[in-house]
């Protein structure tokens, strides 16, 4: 129970307020995410001392299986972490001495609508879409975000992957702003719809020139 309270705690000081409510919905079966599409650069690069000296980012292996797994905060199977793998899907992982304590996933296959895992659209050669970004708690405000970013640009520039894409839903204001730091460009506003695995839309709302900013 502290644990929820701290959650909503922290989201409502964030101005996370509907997405909160979203998300519950969502935890029912009801999925109604508006959503942007935003893209970015693997050229960009942070500079490593916004994050403190007891981090270091490396890429993950099925090595990691069980650490991604006891995850108490970000429950996940380890046969939905196996399968991440086995798809060819990079996740890259910023350690304090030896724990996991953020994440960040690359599907370089395809696009993916959140709330539902559906593709809207196959990627280039040199794509990759990210996912499932994560920190623990107790390590945020540390600058593990960008510190994180900054390797994950490093990983995909070595795998030819220019062009990164990632999402964030409409009302998460903190995640627009850093996204505005990275000089990422909104590509598109999109309506996940997903009622109860029945009923699936992917909806196109808006799409934003190329010079916007």
């Amino acid at each position: 129970m502290h644990d929820v309270v701290s959650r909503l705690r922290g989201r409502l000081q964030h101005g996370l307020a509907t997405q909160e409510i979203l998300d519950r919905l969502a935890r029912r079966g009801i999925v109604l995410y508006p959503y942007l599409v935003f893209q970015e650069f693997a050229e960009v690069q942070f500079s490593a001392e916004q994050v403190s000296n007891p981090f270091r980012a490396r890429q993950l292996t099925e090595n990691d299986t069980a650490q991604l797994t006891a995850m108490p905060d970000r429950p996940r199977t380890e046969a939905g972490i196996r399968e991440r793998f086995r798809l060819g899907h990079v996740g890259i992982g910023a350690f304090e001495q030896d724990s996991i304590v953020a994440y960040t996933w690359c599907d370089l296959q395809k696009l993916s609508s959140p709330g539902q895992g559906s593709a809207l659209r196959p990627l280039e050669r040199d794509e990759a879409y990210m996912y499932d970004a994560y920190t623990i708690p107790r390590c945020r405000g540390r600058g593990l975000v960008p510190f994180l970013r900054s390797e994950v640009y490093k990983v995909m520039q070595t795998l030819g992957r220019r062009r990164l894409y990632s999402v964030s839903v409409l009302f998460n204001r903190p995640a627009r702003r850093f996204k505005a730091k990275l000089g990422a460009r909104e590509v598109e506003l999109r309506l996940s719809i997903n009622l109860f695995q029945k009923f699936k839309r992917d909806v196109l709302l808006k799409r934003y020139p190329p010079a916007a900013r």
